[in-house]
C-alpha cells in the first residue's frame, strides 16, 4: 500500500515542469495574480481526477501563453480568450463537431504553430538575458547550467530548481523591497475577473485562433489516443476531453484562471513518474490550491521580483518544449509538409498577428498543394 501511495505521489509532480515556466511568465510579464492561478489550476486538477479517475494531464494552453507573454497581452485579453474558447469547445464536444475537425487538421499545421511559438520565446528570452548587463548574463548562464544538469538525470524538475534559483536571486538583489504584510500566512480567495467584450474579441483574434488547432491536435486527439493506450476503456474520448476543456475555460477565468487544456505529453509525464489513478491529480491539485489560497500574496510579490535573465531562461526552457517535437515526431514529413511548417514558423515571428496570418497561409498552402498533387495523379 505504501508503495502505491509513493508512486502516486511521485507521478503527481510528473508534469509540473510544463506549468512552472508559463506560470512565472504570466505573473511577471502579464501581471496576473499568482494565487488565483494556483487555486484555479489546482481545482482543475481535482475536478479532472474526479471526472476521469486516471491521470489526465492539466496544462496551460501553450499557444495562448506563448503569444500572451511575448506580445504583452492584458489580463482581460487572456481571460476573455479563455472564456470564448471554452464556449467553442463546449459546442464542439456537445455536437460532435470535434470528431469532424480532428480529421481535417494536418499535423504540419500543428507543428508549424509550435515552431513559430518556440521562435517567439527564443527572441524574447534573448532580449531578457541581454538586458541586464554582465550580472544578468552570469545569472542566465547559471540558470542554464541548472537546467542542463537536472533536465535528464534528476527526479527534481529542472523548472522547479530554476524557480528556486530565481527566488534566491530576487531576495538577494532586492532584500529591502519586500513588504512584510503579503508574507503573512493568510487566506486569499481568487480575484474576480470580468473581461470586456472588446478584450475578449481582441484576445481571440491574436491569441485564440492559433490555439484552436493546437488544442484539437494535442490536447484532444493525441491525448485521447495516449490515454486509451495506457488505461484502456478508462481512457478519455475526444468528445469528453473537448467538453471538460470547454467547461473549465468557460467558468474558471471569471475567477482569475489562465487558459487550461489537457495534453498528450503531460499524460506521458504523469505515467512515466508512476501515476496510475486519479489520486495523483488530487495530490497535486490539493497542494496547488493550498499554495494559492494561503501563499498567493507572497508568491505574486516574489515572482515579480525575479530577475529578467532568469525569466529568459524559463522562456528558453519552454521554447525547447515547443520546437523539439519537430525532431521527435515519428511521422516523416514530405517536402510540402516542411514548406508549410517553415512558412508558418517564419511568418509567425514577424508581427503581433503574424501567427494568425501564418495559419491562414499555411492552411491555404497545404490544401492548394494537396489539390495540385491529386490532379497530377489523376492525369497520370
Amino acid at each position: 500500500m505504501l508503495r502505491v501511495k509513493t508512486r502516486e505521489l511521485s507521478g503527481a509532480f510528473g508534469d509540473i515542469g510544463t506549468f512552472i515556466p508559463l506560470f512565472v511568465g504570466y505573473v511577471t510579464v502579464n501581471g496576473l495574480h499568482a494565487g488565483s492561478i494556483l487555486t484555479t489550476f489546482g481545482l482543475t486538477y481535482i475536478l479532472t481526477g474526479a471526472i476521469y479517475g486516471v491521470p489526465i494531464a492539466v496544462q496551460p494552453m501553450k499557444a495562448i501563453a506563448a503569444l500572451a507573454i511575448t506580445e504583452g497581452a492584458t489580463p482581460g485579453e487572456i481571460q476573455g480568450t479563455a472564456i470564448l474558447i471554452g464556449l467553442l469547445f463546449l459546442i464542439m464536444g456537445a455536437t460532435g463537431l470535434i470528431r469532424v475537425l480532428e480529421k481535417r487538421i494536418p499535423i504540419a499545421i500543428v507543428r508549424g504553430i509550435q515552431l513559430g511559438l518556440g521562435l517567439k520565446f527564443v527572441i524574447l528570452s534573448l532580449q531578457y538575458i541581454a538586458g541586464d548587463g554582465s550580472l544578468g548574463l552570469a545569472l542566465a548562464l547559471l540558470g542554464l547550467l541548472v537546467v542542463l544538469v537536472l533536465l535528464r538525470r534528476s527526479i527534481l524538475p529542472a523548472s522547479l530548481a530554476l524557480l528556486g534559483l530565481g527566488i534566491i536571486a530576487a531576495l538577494a538583489l532586492q532584500p529591502g523591497s519586500i513588504s512584510p504584510e503579503p508574507l503573512a500566512l493568510q487566506l486569499t480567495l481568487p480575484s474576480i475577473a470580468v473581461p470586456t467584450a472588446s478584450e475578449a474579441l481582441q484576445g481571440l483574434l491574436f491569441l485564440g485562433i492559433p490555439q484552436i488547432p493546437q488544442t484539437i491536435g494535442n490536447a484532444v486527439i493525441a491525448a485521447a489516443l495516449l490515454s486509451r493506450q495506457y488505461y484502456g476503456e478508462k481512457g478519455a474520448t475526444t468528445k469528453k476531453l473537448s467538453t471538460t476543456i470547454g467547461l473549465v475555460n468557460s467558468t474558471l477565468p471569471w475567477f482569475g484562471a489562465i487558459p487550461i487544456c489537457h495534453g498528450a505529453g503531460g499524460i506521458a509525464a504523469h505515467h512515466r513518474f508512476g501515476a496510475r489513478t486519479g489520486k495523483s491529480l488530487f495530490i497535486i491539485g490539493a497542494i496547488l490550491m493550498a499554495s494559492g489560497l494561503f501563499l498567493g500574496g507572497m508568491g505574486t510579490q516574489i515572482l515579480r521580483m525575479i530577475p529578467l535573465p532568469i525569466i529568459g531562461v524559463f522562456l528558453l526552457f519552454v521554447s525547447g518544449e515547443l520546437i523539439l517535437p519537430l525532431r521527435q515526431q515519428r511521422t516523416r514529413y514530405s517536402r510540402i509538409d516542411w514548406a508549410v511548417i517553415l512558412t508558418i514558423g517564419g511568418i509567425a515571428v514577424a508581427h503581433r498577428y503574424g501567427m494568425v496570418i501564418a495559419l491562414i497561409i499555411g492552411l491555404a498552402l497545404h490544401y492548394a498543394t494537396r489539390t495540385t498533387s491529386q490532379r497530377a495523379g489523376q492525369k497520370q
